[in-house]
Parts: structure tokens; sequence; C-alpha cells
């Protein structure tokens, strides 16, 4: 990508030389270097100013560069190093050249089951090793998984939408969130909090479109496509995809439970069932080959953002799939919605573990009990209002 960026030709740390610039978003800018140390190619995540000249984001921005340093695993992007030069802080990172998982669905379309099912594995792996390690990502989706040349899955960003997230925390009385409206689970917004099932719901979403070729929840604003994850639950691939077995049908229903307490409750949980439904696959059963057309219906471009602020991912106005910080007080809540909910092993004939439970391996046989025990399509939700009978289409 050619430009006239002034960090271009320079050199950061005595260190790093920048050859060239090769992707921008609202939270920061990815270079090429060459590690003159060390005569290796890398790329730079660099800041924006906005960013960087906050004392209290770059601290926390040092410490979460710290633990992702930490995580080494074949389906994580590494960080080599951290540092600040001349006001530009700035992540070494392992250099992935290729395309994101954004770019592959644009160019060839939505993916056949097989396809779709081994790169989420390979995400899931990934997700698996950081929520082992005590890390969350916050901000699955695609534009943030990347393919290599061979086929290797690699997911980036750890440890970056916790860091600005925290540092935004004064902005509002009731608090900000940092994620992609697409993508962000019901109790980020309710809420304002994740853990490892906040990432297993934007897997199952990845996963979903993945498979349909579109996002479940759309909208003209992200404040709208937001307030659908709180409201609505996402329905089944197969109502577009007809045939579609009903085990792949499941993995996105249990993941986007709006309710945690009924998701996997970590992404190794989750890998170990894509795995045994991937395995379980008809034998001889191939993906088509060639592009795939959408079966999902497309969202609409958002016209305009305002609130929520962008600060990654996007460079303004018509991206619809930028991070973003949100206003958790601009979106309507139900504060008492999960405190209605009855226990988690009443929900589950009473045994709490049998829903997913330790080993994702059980969950079938497990919940297979009469109407009472795990009813995973019909269920009745207690809320503030009433009781609402929540069915999937």
């Amino acid at each position: 990508m050619t430009t006239s960026d002034p960090l271009v030709g320079a050199t950061l740390d005595r260190r790093y030389f920048v050859e060239s610039r090769i992707a921008g978003g609202g939270m920061a800018t990815v270079y090429v270097a060459h590690d003159l140390r060390l005569d290796r190619r890398l790329a730079l995540k660099v800041m924006h100013p906005s960013l960087a000249q906050d004392p209290a984001f770059v601290q926390r921005f040092i410490n979460e560069a710290h633990s992702v340093a930490k995580l080494s695993h074949p389906n994580v992007v590494q960080v080599f190093d951290q540092g600040e030069d001349q006001g530009h802080v700035f992540l070494a990172m392992e250099y992935v050249p290729g395309l994101t998982l954004r770019d592959r669905l644009k160019s060839a379309g939505r993916m056949g089951t097989h396809e779709a099912l081994h790169v989420m594995a390979s995400v899931l792996a990934a997700l698996g090793a950081a929520h082992q390690a005590g890390m969350i990502h916050r901000d699955v989706k695609p534009e943030n998984v990347l393919i290599t040349h061979d086929g290797m899955v690699k997911v980036a960003d750890f440890g970056l939408a916790r860091a600005v997230e925290q540092s935004n925390q004064g902005l509002t009385r009731t608090g900000t969130l940092m994620g992609t409206a697409a993508y962000l689970a019901p109790e980020q917004i309710e809420q304002g909090v994740a853990d490892a099932r906040t990432d297993v719901y934007a897997a199952g979403i990845m996963l979903y479109e993945l498979l349909t070729g579109g996002q479940p929840h759309t909208g003209e604003t992200p404040i709208a496509i937001a307030y659908q994850h709180v409201t609505e639950d996402v329905p089944r691939p197969s109502h577009y995809l007809p045939g579609l077995p009903p085990e792949v049908d499941d993995l996105v229903t249990k993941a986007t439970e709006r309710d945690p307490r009924y998701r996997p409750s970590n992404a190794g949980q989750y890998l170990a069932r894509v795995l045994d439904v991937l395995q379980g696959l008809p034998e001889g059963a191939q993906d088509a080959q060639g592009p795939l057309a959408p079966v999902a219906p497309a969202g609409a471009a958002t016209s305009a953002v305002t609130a929520p602020q962008l600060i990654a991912g996007g460079a303004g106005p018509g991206t619809g799939n930028a991070t973003m910080v949100v206003d958790i007080g601009a979106v309507p809540l139900d504060d008492d919605r999960y405190d209605d909910y009855p226990d988690d092993a009443d929900a589950c004939g009473g045994d709490a573990t049998s829903c997913w439970g330790s080993s994702a391996r059980s969950w079938r046989s497990s919940c297979s009990a009469p109407a009472g025990g795990c009813s995973w399509d019909v269920r009745e939700r207690a809320g503030r209002d009433g009781r609402e009978r929540v069915r999937r289409p």
C-alpha cells in the first residue's frame, strides 16, 4: 500500500525499521517492519495518538501486552515486544501474510459445512488456550482471524479490547464496553461484563455467518443491532439452509443462548463439541466447489455512526463491522432479566452439569430429557414482565 505516512522509513526504538503501511483502523495502524536486531520481518501495530496520550491506557496496554506475550499457541498471532518511542506506542507481532477471514468471505462467499467447522476448530483452539490462561478476547470476529497462504488460521488482537474498554470506564455513569455490535453478547450490553462465555457467544455468531453468509442481527445503527442481541434469539442456520444437519444447528444455537449459563462455559468445551460434530459428518460428503452465495439476508449498511464512538476496526461512517466503545446507558436494558431465571440445576432436570457439563461430549445423552428437563428449543424464560416463551425458527 502506497502512503505518505511519516512513520514509513522511520526506525522505532532503534530496532524496528518501518517498511510499509498495510492496514489502518480507528484504534491503530499496522505496518510491516524489519527487526534490525534479529533480522526478521514482523508486524508493528502502532496505537493512534488519541490513545497513546492517555497514561492510563498506555499502562493497561503494557500490562495486557505482557499477558498476551506469554500466550504461545500455533493459532494465536504471537506478540514479541511492546514499546514506546517519541509518543508512538506499539506492539511488535508475528507477521502473517495472507488475508483475514472477512476478506475470505467477501471474495469467495459463505463456507460449506466442513470448511466452516475446520476454521472454527482453529479459532476455538486459540480461544481455548487463552481461556485456560485466564484471558478473554472480547472482540471475536472475522476481521480478527487471519488465514495464511497455506491455510493456517490465526487469531489476533488478544487483550486490546480490555485495555481500551478499561481506559473508557469513566465516560458515563453506567460505564462503557468495547466490541463489535454484530458479535456482542447480551450480558456485555446489559451488564457490561465479559467472561469466556462471551467469546463463545461471538464464536457462535461467527459460525452462523460462515455457514449462511450473513449476520443474524442487522439494523441501521449499532445500537439497534446490539438491542437485538438482548431481545431476540439467533435463528437456526437451517432456516436458510434446509438439510443442514441438526447437530450443526445446535452448535450455533447453544453457543448463542442469550443467558450465558446455558452456553458452553469456555472455548475448550465448545471446541470438543465442534470436533465431535465434524467427525460425525457423513464420510465422503464434500463441500461444493467454487464461491457460495449468501443465503441469509444481508444487513443494511450503517449510514452514520455518532454514538457509540468508533475507535477501532473502521475508518468512519459506513463501516458496519467496526469495533466500538459503546455507552451502555444508550441501550434499553432489563436489569432483572437474569435475576428471575431458574437456577442452572432446575433448567437441566436437577443437574446443572448435564447441559454441556464438564465435557461437551456428554451433552446429547444428558440433555435428552422430556419436557421439564433440557428443552433447548422451547423454553420458558422468566422476566420482569412475566413469562416469555422463546422459540427458534
